[in-house]
């Protein structure tokens, strides 16, 4: 079976609105254009970066601290 990420499927079919809506050169649908691009750039970049696990999509682990309690609840701490 292909593995094909979730992302790349929203992807595509924000692509695929983004086409329609931008077919229809209407000017009152720019801004919905504009956030179809947006959106489709971003799940792409989130697809891309869900495929593979190289050093052009680094990702920070996570710092982890326990509670004193020790009853297995982890708080994530920022940077």
């Amino acid at each position: 079976m292909i593995l094909i990420p979730l992302p790349a499927i929203v992807a595509l079919l924000l692509g695929f609105v983004l086409c329609l809506v931008a077919l229809k050169r209407e000017r009152r649908f720019r801004p919905i254009i504009v956030f179809l691009a947006v959106s489709t750039a971003l799940m792409t970049v989130v697809s891309l970066r869900w495929s593979f696990d190289t050093a052009g999509f680094p990702l920070p682990p996570a710092r982890v601290r326990r509670t004193p309690a020790g009853n297995g609840v982890a708080l994530l701490c920022g940077p």
